[in-house]
């Protein structure tokens, strides 16, 4: 689904996206910053639908394993 800002979420987190959007824009974040923590969203709930984790698993320690799977993408991009 498309949120705001025009990015695609897809996964346990798309139908939270569009809410996401609008308490963002409500926030005052400006087009390029609402964009990122938008697909932010989206690589966290792909993620998690990789993982076989719906929504309501989003919890502390699943982010913790997120942040450390996305440190390791990236070292090993480099």
């Amino acid at each position: 689904m498309a949120g705001s800002f025009g990015v695609l979420v897809s996964g346990p987190l798309e139908g939270f996206a569009e809410g996401f959007g609008v308490e963002l824009v409500g926030l005052g974040y400006s087009w390029r910053g609402g964009e990122a923590q938008l697909r932010l969203m989206g690589h966290v709930s792909r993620w998690m639908s990789r993982q076989g984790l719906a929504a309501g698993d989003l919890t502390v320690e699943a982010v913790e394993l997120f942040v450390v799977a996305r440190r390791a993408a990236v070292f090993l991009s480099l």
